[in-house]
């Protein structure tokens, strides 16, 4: 369960900025949020907004670059000398990137935090909180650029042993997962726990067959949540009786020998005569639907959080409302799960709170900011969010003529 994430110097993000789940008691108790083993009440969905170009998806690769750099720097460091992302580029002198989470798992609270260039990892920093008080689990390097040093408590491994592992270019957490260290590795499971559209690209293309491919193949090996996306699709879709995923047979691109690939078809019933589809026929709107509700549903099925870019594209607006009102029914989420999305559907302002909705705007200077609308002086618990929105009065808004 994620709670918060910091970050500053990451893409069009030249100084801190903060997202967190985390909401208390001015908002009203309700399906929208869910209070962890800890005792802490967060959101289930934090859902950002603003103009074109105003570091909206930049903002959306900060969890799953993080992710990364947790999980998978390690066996990346081996084949890449830098880190994958870009710093600000109008820094007047160099600086360092930061990048902080507090997750929780089992009832326990960490916090990660981070400093780091295009070429090395600088400081890193675990903590554990027990009782009212964080306490160290590691904590590595110096930003003076004195001799890196190392020190490990309560996890069963010697710092000369992780030290002789250790590349400028990976995480400490990395390679301690290597080592299939316990504490480390049961710590890490939320942050696994990641389903997303992003990288440091931006929002992951790929064309329809293999988006649909990618989905089918997940609906094959979980039928009871293709099931549910069947039912949860022709509720959305009037002229949908069933969705199927059945194998279809193709060849391998190299060898040009036959394989089969799942593949989802659509059935149709009219006047008591049925006919199948192959998906590529159906609309852009249901296509894209069938790929959402994949990584909605998964994440919904075992708990974790997703992270979407864009997320109503190629959808009618007021469908949104519908998926959000998915994705917070207990019943179709009893994990918990948790959603950040990136929207410029404006719609969302009548389905969440104002403890549930991320602006950010471009600064003069080229730098992006963002802040949650509950943070702003003024905003009231009953206002008409949507009407002010669009009135200029939250700011985070187009600048059009």
């Amino acid at each position: 369960m994620i709670h918060s994430i910091k970050w500053r110097n990451f893409f069009s993000f030249a100084e801190e900025n903060e997202i967190s789940f985390v909401v208390g008691k001015a908002m009203p108790e309700d399906y929208g949020s869910f209070y962890t083993p800890g005792g802490t009440r967060l959101s289930k969905i934090i859902a950002v907004l603003g103009p074109n170009a105003s570091g909206k998806t930049n903002l959306m690769k900060v969890l799953p670059f993080l992710c990364w750099l947790m999980l998978d720097s390690f066996q990346a460091g081996k084949l890449e000398k830098k880190l994958n992302f870009r710093p600000f580029l109008f820094h007047k002198k160099v600086q360092s990137s930061m990048m902080e989470i507090e997750f929780e798992c089992d009832g326990i609270l960490y916090r990660y935090h981070v400093t780091f260039t295009e070429e090395k990892i600088l400081t890193e920093m675990l903590f554990e909180k027990k009782g009212s008080r964080f306490s160290y689990l590691f904590k590595r390097g110096k930003e003076d650029g004195d001799t890196e040093q190392i020190r490990i408590q309560r996890l069963g491994i010697r710092e000369n042993t992780i030290a002789s592992l250790l590349r400028p270019n990976a995480t400490l957490f990395s390679t301690l997962l290597q080592t299939g260290n316990k504490k480390i590795s049961e710590a890490a499971t939320p942050i696994r726990a990641l389903t997303t559209n992003v990288d440091r690209l931006g929002r992951l293309k790929g064309d329809s067959m293999e988006q649909l491919i990618q989905a089918a193949q997940y609906f094959k090996e979980h039928p009871e949540t293709l099931k549910q996306a069947s039912g949860l699709l022709k509720t959305y879709d009037l002229g949908l009786d069933n969705v199927e995923v059945n194998m279809l047979e193709t060849k391998n691109i190299e060898s040009e020998e036959p394989k089969e690939i799942p593949f989802p078809f659509g059935t149709h019933r009219f006047h008591g005569i049925k006919k199948t589809l192959f998906f590529l026929e159906e609309s852009s709107g249901t296509q894209r639907l069938f790929v959402v509700l994949q990584k909605l549903l998964s994440v919904m099925g075992t708990g974790g959080i997703a992270v979407l870019d864009e997320f109503e594209v190629d959808l009618h607006p007021l469908m949104i409302p519908h998926l959000l009102k998915t994705f917070m029914d207990p019943d179709l989420n009893p994990h918990n799960a948790q959603l950040l999305l990136s929207t410029h559907s404006v719609e969302v302002f009548n389905e969440l709170h104002k403890q549930q909705v991320v602006l950010v705007e471009k600064q003069p200077d080229g730098g992006s900011e963002c802040w949650r609308l509950d943070d702003m002086r003024g905003v009231r618990s009953d206002d008409n969010y949507l009407a002010k929105y669009l009135s200029g009065a939250y700011g985070a808004i187009p600048e059009i003529g």
